[in-house]
């Protein structure tokens, strides 16, 4: 076509007919509409009222960060154990494939990495652990399987994750950014708290209060609770409800 010519007039039977919606538009409110993700129905979870504290709405990201010996796995094991309805799948991935550490959780599989989002299947109530990996080494492609678990797969394919860690430093910013509940122990060096406090919104004389008065103890944790409506933003070893100032 030159560029002195017309284009040619688009006759009636061939323009495209207006896509038909199932709202009336003439009857929409002026406000956001919640509509259902369809990939999320089913296994969704919400705070509702009197579900304890252990019973961390699925899916969850949480991350636990404390030294070697503090008692990381066996409070991951105590979060299964107090879900309900429970976890109908449990994956492990670990640095070591033949670790007998989470056997007594029956473990359905033990991974030493990341599988790409195709792996995964939503087929119930997952669990995801992985625990003494060293992403620091990890290659590009294991960075985006863990970015795609955490963010689209934990979501959208009903799959709740632990990510066990001794140093908040060494946790990818991934995990960093996406985790909704952290389980804190006592760091070596107590300075490193004033960087934890801000990542999760807590002043740096609140933590460190927390801690030198209501946790004493080397096993003693701070649980962290940031998912969406919960009444337990606060609590020691899990279970115990702490009451902030005002």
């Amino acid at each position: 076509m030159s560029d002195s010519e017309e284009p040619e007039p688009i006759e009636d039977e061939e323009r495209a007919e207006p896509r038909k919606s199932k709202y009336d538009k003439r009857r929409l409110p002026q406000k956001i509409i919640p509509i259902p993700n369809a990939d999320k129905v089913g296994w969704t979870e919400r705070w509702t009222k009197g579900r304890k504290p252990a019973n961390i709405p699925h899916p969850f990201r949480g991350c636990l960060l404390g030294n070697c010996g503090v008692g990381k796995s066996t409070l991951s094991k105590n979060l299964v154990l107090h879900q309900h309805p429970p976890f109908t799948k449990i994956t492990i991935i670990h640095c070591d494939m033949e670790t007998k550490e989470y056997d007594d959780l029956e473990p359905n599989e033990i991974l030493d990495e990341v599988p790409p989002p195709e792996y995964w299947e939503k087929d119930g109530k997952h669990l995801v652990i992985i625990d003494d990996v060293d992403f620091g080494a990890a290659s590009k492609d294991q960075m985006k399987n863990l970015s795609r678990l955490a963010g689209y797969c934990s979501t959208h394919k009903s799959i709740s994750l632990l990510v066990c860690f001794q140093e908040f430093f060494h946790t990818p910013k991934i995990l960093r950014r996406l985790c909704n509940f952290y389980v804190l122990w006592r760091p070596n060096d107590m300075e490193s708290l004033a960087t934890i406090g801000r990542k999760v919104g807590l002043k740096t004389k609140d933590i460190r209060e927390i801690f030198d008065k209501l946790l004493p103890e080397k096993r003693d944790s701070l649980c962290i609770d940031l998912s969406d409506g919960t009444p337990y933003p606060l609590r020691k070893n899990i279970f115990e409800i702490i009451k902030r100032q005002s």
